[in-house]
């Protein structure tokens, strides 16, 4: 089995985290055992440590972020007007349409206070390869769906885009 550069450093930056955190408990519980006597001076290394590891993993996955994006991005770019779509499991006939609506996607969306709601998995296959998207419907605006590349585990949850787009109203 071999690791995507995107795959690596996920699982790299959630390690990082993962580290960071125990670091930061065990620094605490450590430094809160010992009476005000015997205290040592604040451990500012340790902090230090915490800060750096944190800082780390998270670039980390905001690089995957833009990795995911990107490779999002790019496939969309390469898919002809004659590649399969299938929504929710279901092969759409009219396959034009959708992929037209994947290439208008909005990469850098504003927020306005709202949340995704109804699930709408997208997958577009290709001889080649099949791209997989989530698109949820946002809880304010009922034609805008909020994105999602749920390919890599630790920004599975983390947006990628936004469409105002009418095509998924049967669903």
């Amino acid at each position: 089995m071999s690791l995507s550069l995107s795959e690596f450093i996920t699982i790299v930056s959630f390690g990082l985290m993962i580290i960071s955190l125990l670091s930061f408990f065990l620094l605490t519980i450590m430094y809160g055992l010992k009476d005000n006597q015997s205290r040592p001076k604040f451990p500012r290394k340790s902090i230090y440590s915490f800060c750096f590891f944190l800082v780390l993993g998270s670039s980390s996955a905001f690089y995957t972020a833009s990795i995911a994006t990107n490779e999002v991005t790019n496939y969309i770019s390469q898919i002809s007007n004659y590649s399969q779509v299938l929504i929710n499991g279901k092969e759409i006939k009219d396959s034009h349409k959708y992929l037209s609506m994947l290439r208008s996607l909005k990469y850098k969306a504003p927020a306005h206070n709202s949340s995704p709601t109804k699930l709408i998995k997208v997958s577009i296959v290709t001889i080649d390869n099949k791209l997989e998207l989530d698109f949820f419907r946002d809880s304010k605006l009922p034609n805008e769906y909020w994105v999602f590349y749920p390919k890599y585990g630790i920004i599975a949850k983390k947006e990628i885009a936004r469409v105002t787009t009418s095509v998924f109203e049967d669903f």
